[in-house]
């Protein structure tokens, strides 16, 4: 199972070219007195340029160096500098090797860290202070949108590579190892809903923040993850046990907005979505992973892996609906007969077990 496609409506957000007084004459003094008539474009990249720097950051920056003028042994290196007083983490990088690396955006593979998307990332994360027209003709608003897409991607592919590493660790039977990959995973997600709401600077160590900085997303997930996701139970106990399955279920509800979220949906009662069906409740929430590819739904469970509809994938990652007094989310044009065909499919596929209420 990989990724062929994404949820197109992910936000771009193009960077504005201001940052900090302090940092940005910072970076331009040293890129001047550096590199002289060989610069070509210089920019604050990194957690400066996130707005999430404090005073133990490095200042990181990216150039652009003219490959006749500046000759370089290698297309792009990394390198430590000290200018007026501040740690200078350099990403520089050769002209032709900045133009190869934007032309061949859609070739880089950005589920995982390659020196080339991590170069990509730097750049695509970066705010110029020099060089705005020769930057502004590689990367347009087509570009961005380009590499929202395909990072999403790239991180969807990671959580479901967790996913897979986390039913490996089931057959183990290692709490520590579970408990990891599990925290791992959710994190994951998570990254992929930020990615969606035009943050894709995904630095793991800054998630709380960035989480905080996105209102909608922090009313909903920021709490979950300082209070639940961080604090699991003595490993192995059935207390643990309880905090696993409140994860997975803590999952679904991400991975509905993920899939789903920005859809518009209605709300209803398990009891009035399906005259005359009703789920139990004691159901507990298990691993459960879908896969949008195009316009295709794939589920991978403990055992299983098929292919879902549109309307039972949407199901599938909502909680609520194993409860018969719960409320679901469906897109207002869904027919009964749909719901019955969808949580027929359900049934089949041994997510959920549906019964005849009593009259």
């Amino acid at each position: 199972m990989t990724a062929g496609g994404s949820d197109k409506s992910v936000a771009v957000t193009r960077p504005s070219p201001a940052v900090s007084t302090g940092a940005e004459n910072t970076v331009q003094s040293w890129a001047r007195e550096t590199f002289a008539e060989s610069l070509v474009i210089s920019a604050i990249t990194g957690s400066t340029a996130a707005e999430l720097s404090n005073t133990t950051s490095n200042l990181d920056a990216w150039v652009v160096l003219d490959d006749v003028s500046y000759p370089m042994n290698t297309p792009s290196v990394r390198q430590s500098y000290n200018h007026a007083a501040r740690n200078i983490k350099a990403l520089l990088m050769r002209k032709s090797e900045w133009s190869r690396l934007i032309r061949h955006l859609e070739k880089i593979d950005l589920s995982v860290h390659s020196q080339e998307s991590i170069s990509l990332e730097s750049v695509m994360n970066s705010k110029r202070l020099y060089g705005n027209e020769q930057f502004d003709e590689l990367i347009t608003n087509e570009v961005r949108q380009t590499y929202a897409e395909r990072l999403f991607d790239g991180q969807r592919d990671m959580s479901l590579s967790l996913f897979l590493d986390y039913l490996g660790a089931l057959e183990d039977g290692e709490p520590a190892l579970i408990t990891e990959l599990l925290q791992s995973l959710f994190r994951s997600e998570l990254e992929c809903l930020l990615i969606q709401k035009g943050d894709t600077y995904r630095k793991a160590k800054w998630l709380p923040k960035r989480l905080r900085r996105k209102s909608e997303l922090a009313e909903k997930y920021y709490a979950t993850y300082r209070n639940l996701l961080l604090r699991p139970e003595a490993l192995g106990t059935p207390e643990w046990t309880d905090w696993v399955h409140e994860i997975w279920s803590c999952h679904q509800v991400v991975q509905w907005d993920i899939l789903f979220g920005r859809r518009e949906m209605v709300s209803l009662s398990n009891g009035d979505a399906v005259s005359g069906l009703q789920v139990p409740s004691h159901n507990r929430s298990s691993p459960l992973f879908i896969l949008q590819i195009n316009d295709r739904y794939f589920c991978k469970t403990v055992d299983r892996q098929f292919e879902l509809s549109e309307l039972a994938a949407c199901l599938a990652c909502q909680p609520k609906l194993r409860g018969s007094n719960g409320q679901i989310k469906l897109p207002p044009e869904v027919t009964t007969a749909q719901l019955e065909q969808a949580y027929g499919s359900l049934a089949r596929s041994g997510l959920l077990r549906l019964q005849e209420q009593v009259s």
